[in-house]
């Protein structure tokens, strides 16, 4: 509710672009408050961990709709302060991870394992700046262009159901909970797919007390996240 607050006060979004989605667990109070202020919603079952990867299955909402230009991928503790644009409308934008989870020889292993390309490295946004892969992005906010929008969806689903069934890859449970997340690493490499890394601005952890790498301190603040565990999608 505060997430759509913010989208519709501060983001001065239309709500005729806002889709909610929800698991087929969800509150019929929550539903009721969707209904009883007019916000589109899609129903979706849980999917492989039933958690996480729940947000795997967002794109498919817009996978038929060509006058799609991009849609923006945001977890339910997103609270937006400005208006919502694209860093680069032909480019998938998201924000580096705060810190190496998984690590980078994790997913090293990883994508040989998948026979794909490790791609750049890049510093964590967090005060120790351990280097990842430059795909490795926060779950939390994504940009996705409209022509990106079908194959990323399936390619998405792919290596996640792929890497879903090998947790080994991930050598320990902790690690094997950002699968949705590598899962999205190893979708973008697998389809070449252009990509632009985002300053904190865009996606601003507010969780921990750590000193950001990756702020542009001129630039005004998009949102802040505080965890990853829901999904809204904005077209």
């Amino acid at each position: 509710e505060l997430l759509l607050f913010s989208l519709e006060h501060f983001a001065k979004q239309d709500k005729a672009d806002i889709l909610v989605q929800c698991t087929s667990r969800v509150d019929e109070a929550f539903l009721s408050f969707l209904k009883k202020n007019n916000y589109a919603y899609r129903i979706i079952e849980p999917f492989l961990d039933e958690k996480y990867c729940n947000k795997i299955r967002q794109l498919e909402a817009f996978s038929s709709d060509e006058s799609c230009d991009g849609v923006f991928l945001l977890d339910t503790d997103v609270f937006a302060l400005a208006p919502l644009a694209p860093f680069c409308p032909e480019f998938f934008c998201a924000k580096t991870v705060d810190a190496p989870n998984p690590p980078i020889a994790v997913l090293s292993n990883i994508f040989k394992a998948a026979n794909l390309e490790l791609g750049k490295m890049c510093p964590t946004d967090w005060d120790s700046g351990e280097p990842t892969i430059s795909t490795n992005f926060n779950g939390g906010y994504y940009f996705v262009p409209g022509k990106y929008i079908l194959p990323l969806s399936e390619a998405w689903k792919k290596w996640a159901t792929w890497l879903f069934a090998r947790p080994e890859l991930f050598d320990n449970r902790e690690y094997a909970i950002h699968t949705d997340q590598v899962a999205m690493a190893l979708a973008l490499s697998d389809l070449q797919i252009e990509h632009k890394n985002l300053a904190s601005n865009y996606n601003c952890p507010i969780h921990a007390n750590n000193g950001l790498k990756i702020l542009a301190p001129t630039s005004r603040f998009s949102c802040s996240i505080t965890t990853t565990n829901s999904m809204f999608s904005g077209c």
